[in-house]
């Protein structure tokens, strides 16, 4: 499975997420990649955001935004979350807690 976060350069309620995007990483990055996305932004910003982040979770760099369009992403704070066939099963702001129930419902399968 995939967990989508974009990587939040400006925006202080996304930034705040950042941490528990780590936390989720740690805790089934055995069973699950979690991505944050840096997007729609000069890349050195992203660069300079992404050493800021867990080492747990893969980071990449978007600056033109086609990932965005992509999973129809609108705003900072919007996670994706895709099941092991690539299928979106929960999209846009999650609460920590909302976040790990719907992972841990897929890991669980």
């Amino acid at each position: 499975g995939l967990v989508g976060s974009e990587m939040c350069i400006r925006d202080s309620t996304c930034r705040a997420q950042i941490s528990g995007v780590g936390d989720l990483a740690e805790q089934f990055g055995d069973d699950v990649a979690v991505v944050g996305v840096g997007a729609l932004d000069d890349p050195e910003a992203i660069a300079e955001f992404a050493g800021t982040v867990s080492d747990d979770v893969t980071l990449l760099s978007d600056p033109d935004g086609e990932v965005w369009r992509h999973f129809e992403v609108t705003a900072q704070s919007t996670y994706v979350v895709l099941d092991a066939d690539g299928e979106q099963q929960a999209s846009g702001f999650l609460d920590p807690d909302a976040l790990v129930s719907t992972v841990s419902s897929l890991v669980a399968g």
